[in-house]
């Protein structure tokens, strides 16, 4: 059956099959291979460990002896487990969250397809290396950054986040919003640190000109000494852009941002016209 290359009970009829018996039979060296085999009186398919040593008979025919074991549910198991890491590695790869992986020696583990696109480096440039030997975190915020990471290690704690400043592979500055989790071992030693990263470069930039917006306006408004006022219809709460009991002499100590507190600045001859208008 060798020679015509048949065996009933395999299913597999793969050259690279034949060449492996075939290449034992020449040198001599134990054959190793793992085959689907089907029962030729129940049919039932399985896969089979097959680990045999060949001897050469004196008629120069070669006789192997060894032993099979089945691994069908080895075989199933690491099938799943390998599409389960492909489907979470897909996963990984299209969120638009920066996903870096790494060892309690801040070496990299895992570095994702949105990691390379934020910052420029690829994935064999920096994985295996530190990431205090290549310009990733920001010089200034290195000594805090690996502080935090430090003390998750020592004090056990599974989570902490933190804002940073980070280098891309061509010098720009971006800020980052991390969120690390931390795995420890049944001994309690850090095995692996995960980080998710969101660039807020841009949000932090128009927070920035926001704030500094509002706050030209507020020193505008308090300089003209206007008032403005806002009414927060769902909450019933009105809101000053100035001190609304000082700007009326009012007293202290009293919230007028609620509607009826803020009608004591309002002239009792008034107060009619000035309901009627605001329950309108």
């Amino acid at each position: 059956m060798l020679t015509e290359r048949t065996m009933p009970f395999v299913l597999e009829n793969e050259e690279s099959f034949w060449e492996s018996i075939q290449r034992s039979a020449v040198e001599l060296t134990p054959w190793r291979h793992e085959v689907l085999t089907r029962g030729v009186r129940t049919g039932r398919e399985i896969w089979t460990r097959v680990h045999a040593v060949p001897v050469r008979e004196a008629d120069g025919s070669v006789v192997w002896t060894g032993m099979a074991l089945e691994v069908t549910d080895l075989r199933n198991a690491k099938d799943q487990l390998r599409e389960a890491y492909q489907r979470l590695s897909s996963h990984i790869d299209h969120t638009p969250l920066v996903v870096l992986e790494w060892d309690p020696q801040f070496r990299i583990l895992r570095w994702s397809e949105h990691a390379e696109r934020v910052f420029g480096w690829s994935a064999p440039e920096v994985v295996c290396r530190s990431v205090l030997d290549f310009s990733l975190i920001h010089p200034d915020d290195v000594e805090r950054v690996t502080k935090m990471m430090r003390e998750m290690m020592e004090q056990h704690t599974p989570r902490s986040h933190s804002v940073n400043r980070n280098l891309t592979k061509d010098g720009r500055v971006l800020t980052c919003e991390w969120y690390n989790s931390m795995v420890f071992d049944t001994q309690g030693k850090p095995l692996s640190i995960l980080s998710l990263g969101l660039d807020i470069t841009e949000r932090q930039r128009s927070e920035q000109a926001l704030a500094r917006r509002e706050n030209l306006l507020r020193t505008a408004l308090e300089a003209a000494n206007v008032l403005v006022w806002e009414w927060d219809l769902p909450n019933n709460e009105l809101h000053y852009s100035v001190d609304y009991g000082e700007y009326f002499s009012l007293p202290s100590g009293v919230d007028y941002s609620k509607p009826e507190n803020s009608e004591k600045a309002v002239h009792p001859d008034d107060l009619p016209r000035s309901e009627e208008h605001t329950s309108e």
